[in-house]
């Protein structure tokens, strides 16, 4: 038999696989992503606690006459904390944009040059669809999803441990509450991974 079966891959996706793409987007860029997210979330955060303190300061109204200078002071130091977070959101997604581009250039040029150094054996052996779709919709995911996925994944998560992070500090009770709903939804996902991964191998 001359033409060779496509495999499919099982089970999780490796640890290398994610190292090898992270590389090929540029370390000092993925790191500044996230830097740059959690910068912003952190502001978020600040911010929070900032106008718990603002509404609980006594001083900021005297006789129910609002204190001018204290209204100001407090209005000044928000805006400031607002300014950092778009600029941290905006610096993440430039980031991710440039990481992107350089991710898809290498893993593009690397593949081509595989592609050209093979054998006329390869050929032989491997359909000209199938390398057609290696250049096409692979190449795809690879420019438009996975970025996009891997940064809204990491955007949910940072988000929540910000959230999480300011209702405990309001209500240390939720932390008895949030241990099981975070194993329950634990085994929910595991479940929801393994069967979505799957199938994203089969449309692939």
């Amino acid at each position: 038999k001359l033409i060779q079966e496509e495999s499919s891959e099982t089970g999780g996706v490796k640890l290398a696989v994610y190292i090898h793409f992270i590389k090929s987007a540029g370390i000092p860029m993925v790191l500044s992503v996230l830097l740059f997210q959690l910068l912003s979330q952190g502001l978020t955060v600040v911010s929070s606690f900032w106008l718990t303190d603002w509404t609980s300061d006594p001083s900021t109204s005297v006789d129910g006459v609002q204190v001018v200078e204290r209204r100001n002071y407090y209005l000044g130091i928000y805006a400031l904390l607002g300014v950092g977070q778009v600029v941290g959101a905006v610096l993440s997604s430039f980031s991710l944009t440039f990481s992107s581009v350089m991710a898809c250039r290498r893993l593009h040029l690397s593949m081509l040059t595989r592609v050209i150094r093979a054998p006329m054996s390869f050929f032989d052996t491997t359909p000209t669809g199938r390398l057609v779709n290696r250049f096409s919709k692979d190449m795809d995911v690879i420019d438009n999803i996975l970025p996009m996925t891997a940064y809204n994944a990491m955007i949910g998560f940072i988000t929540v441990l910000g959230t999480l992070l300011v209702i405990t500090k309001s209500t240390p009770i939720f932390l008895a509450v949030i241990v099981p709903i975070a194993l329950i939804y634990y085994f929910v996902q595991k479940i929801y991974v393994t069967t979505s991964r799957q199938l994203r191998r089969i449309e692939a």
